[in-house]
């Protein structure tokens, strides 16, 4: 698979509509509550995601791992 290439220039964005203010702040209450939710996440949604992710990104299939905690993962890493 080819790796996409962006033709697009880059703009940079100094003012936002009055209508995009409004949903970014949407977007801002929705990402706060995603961040903090507690509830265990799905594995299995979690992995097919990251690999289908990968794949379209040509990069090879990667090594998935899950910690329940961060010290777990710190001792681990």
């Amino acid at each position: 698979m080819a790796k996409r290439v962006s033709k697009m220039p880059k703009q940079i964005v100094s003012e936002l509509f009055p209508e995009q203010e409004i949903l970014l702040s949407k977007y801002i209450e929705k990402w706060k509550a995603i961040a903090t939710l507690t509830q265990p996440i799905d594995r299995g949604k979690i992995s097919a995601a990251i690999r289908v992710a990968y794949k379209a990104s040509d990069l090879p299939k990667p090594e998935i791992i899950f910690f329940a905690t961060l010290l777990q993962q710190l001792k681990k890493l």
